[in-house]
């Protein structure tokens, strides 16, 4: 049996539609499918529809970033329901990442990298747009040659553009988690190990 439990849509991070991820793991046959987007579950309803055509079982996922030393990031898995207190604290991060995002930007431009937030609003269908995603307008417009070196010159922890990130703490992305009747797990934890 294949299983995939944690993978992003292009709600967040990733490239590909719901749509395409869940014919992506229709083709390689895939058992069980979860889309852990950042900080959203815009996905959720789409994929769990899709799957239930395909013959896959579907768990809810969300992946949320944590305050901690380094990065940890924490996975959602099975919320079998959606608690307001739990949508509103997902849009509260996405507002807290659109204001880094501008403040990224605007380091930017004062660096030469000329982006502005409606170009990068218009150039991706997500609503948890971040770093990743500005890598690759900076790639596109030719101030980099990599997205790789767009992260270690401007984007990364040491690079000139960079802005930390708003989190909320391993204990209330947890109590969250468990409001909505879900299940925590911590989502890189080889990570944790370097």
């Amino acid at each position: 049996m294949f299983v995939d439990f944690h993978c992003h849509s292009d709600h967040s991070d990733g490239t590909d539609s719901v749509a395409a991820i869940v014919q992506k793991a229709a083709d390689k046959g895939i058992s069980i499918l979860s889309v852990t987007d950042h900080d959203t579950l815009a996905g959720q309803n789409e994929a769990r529809e899709l799957c239930l055509r395909a013959g896959i079982k579907y768990i809810r996922g969300v992946e949320i970033s944590c305050d901690f030393h380094e990065t940890l990031d924490v996975l959602g898995y099975g919320m079998v329901f959606e608690t307001s207190s739990m949508e509103e604290e997902l849009r509260q991060l996405r507002l807290k990442r659109d204001l880094r995002n501008t403040r990224i930007l605007s380091r930017l431009r004062s660096l030469g990298v000329e982006i502005t937030d409606e170009e990068l609003e218009s150039s991706f269908p997500g609503e948890s747009l971040g770093r990743p995603h500005i890598a690759n307008l900076i790639v596109r417009k030719g101030y980099s040659d990599s997205t790789e070196n767009a992260f270690k010159e401007f984007l990364g922890k040491d690079g000139k553009a960079y802005v930390e990130k708003e989190k909320l703490s391993i204990k209330s992305a947890i109590e969250l988690i468990l409001s909505a009747g879900g299940v925590p797990v911590l989502a890189h934890p080889l990570s944790m190990m370097l």
